[in-house]
Formats: C-alpha cells, structure tokens, sequence
C-alpha cells in the first residue's frame, strides 16, 4: 500500500470511531481483513494480541505495526501512527473550546445517549471476534457463511489458557505482564504436549 493509502485508512477509522482502541478493531477488520484483504482472520488476530500486548493504545498501536507491515518500514508505521491521532488532535481541541457551549444542548445530549450503545456494539463485536479466533482452530463465522462445518473444532489449549489466566488474575494479584507470561509458556506447554 501507498503511505497516502495508508494513512487515509487509519485517518478514516480515527475520524469515525468513538470508545478507544476496542472499538476501533472491528473497523479494523472491515478494512483490513474484508474490503481490502490485506491480512487472513488469524494474521489479524495476532497483530490485534501484539496490539494489546505492547504499551500504549491498542488502537494506535495495531495502527503502526499494520503500517509497518504494509507500508514498507518505518515511513508506513509514521503513516499509520500519524493517520490514526490526527483526528484526535484535531477534534479535541475544538470540542474543548465548545463543550462549555453545547454540553447542554438537546442536539449534543441525544447524539451522547445514541453513541453509547454503538459504542457498546462495537466492542462487543471486539469480543464476538475474540472468542472466534480463540475459542475454534477456523472462524466459525465463516463456517456458518459458506455452511461449511468439515473443519469445525474446538481449540482446546486456547480455553484451558484462558481458563488459567482468567482464575489467576481473579484469585491472585499477579502483574498483568507476569500473567501474559504465564499465558504464553502454557501455550508453548500445551502445544508441545
């Protein structure tokens, strides 16, 4: 892809998303893996994990490594980064100036209480796609699709790998990194047995 395609794709899904990085990632999606076919469902599964992974904001930080990946270095990763928080640098500084304005107006109050279960739908198909590529070794969204169940299977490891992470982080006070630790050498177990 062109730095220009690049950064208009991240700039497009900055200007238009609300609710942070969770929200961001079917958009992401629909970009990435549907309009443009640039990644598979697992490959966008991964760079979402190493999105998450690393600090920062996951929305901005699938944005880099994507343009990274697909705009060849260093200058795709500026284009990605920079397309993603450009809306953001331009919008807040005018919303602040105004909020003082319209924070009561009708108009603006009826816009909040409609963007809140976008929002919320938004993230929940963050969720839907989670458990998809997690929980079943092919995308079982795809499956029902084209009605083709020959290659359903449960992943297993995957569910005795968050089962374990998801009990340690509410029994123990564990570091979050030392639980994706742990997540990652009970994968690499798992997977060796």
């Amino acid at each position: 892809m062109s730095l220009l395609a690049i950064f208009w794709l991240f700039f497009k899904i900055g200007i238009f998303t609300f609710g942070g990085g969770y929200a961001m990632i079917p958009l992401f999606h629909a970009e990435l893996v549907s309009k443009l076919a640039l990644v598979s469902n697992t490959e966008f599964g991964n760079v979402v994990a190493l999105a998450q992974m690393t600090p920062g904001p996951v929305g901005l930080n699938f944005a880099t490594y994507t343009g990274y990946l697909h705009g060849g270095g260093v200058f795709g990763a500026l284009a990605g980064t920079v397309g993603i928080i450009l809306p953001s640098l331009l919008l807040i500084p005018l919303l602040c100036h105004y909020l003082g304005k319209i924070e009561d107006n009708y108009l603006f109050q009826g816009f909040l209480r409609a963007v809140r279960p976008i929002i919320l739908g938004l993230i929940f198909a963050a969720v839907i796609f989670f458990a998809d590529t997690s929980l079943f070794t092919e995308s079982l969204r795809e499956m029902i699709f084209t009605r083709d169940f020959s290659n359903f299977q449960i992943n297993y490891i995957g569910i005795a790998v968050f089962a374990v992470t998801f009990v340690l982080n509410l029994k123990t006070k564990l570091n979050v990194i030392i639980l994706l630790l742990i997540a990652i050498g009970l994968t690499i177990l798992l997977n060796l047995l």
